[in-house]
């Protein structure tokens, strides 16, 4: 399911964790706050909006253990700077659900898809 806010910009949810079978430590990879996305959306780039322009960027960010973006990187393009750019920018003020693992924080690696979608 895809999240949609008033701007026309989705965000997908993460995967939800492997149920606990209680067979050994359990580790959870650091993934999205959904929360903070919704509050803090992307900016659509106006010059797209007017020419009617969508796009998707697959962002790769470094989660930290404390759940703040380390470093982002695009993993696949828009095709178009200003919509990669405007994810990034997003990006920097998110916070995240640091990965955990036998009950401690630990950083490591989401992807987190953005696609900037026009109203019909």
């Amino acid at each position: 399911m895809i999240t949609d806010n008033p701007e026309g910009i989705a965000i997908a949810p993460p995967a939800p964790p492997a149920p606990d079978r209680g067979d050994g430590p359990r580790e959870v990879a650091p993934s999205v706050d959904m929360s903070m996305m919704r509050a803090r959306p992307p900016r659509y780039p106006p010059a797209m909006l007017r020419r009617g322009v969508q796009g998707e960027v697959m962002l790769r960010i470094l989660v930290s253990a404390d759940g703040r973006p380390e470093k982002i990187e695009v993993e696949k393009s828009s095709g178009h700077r200003e919509f990669d750019r405007s994810a990034m920018q997003a990006a920097r003020n998110w916070r995240f659900n640091a990965g955990v693992r036998d009950g401690a924080s630990f950083a490591g690696w989401a992807l987190v898809p953005v696609r900037f979608t026009l109203a019909d």
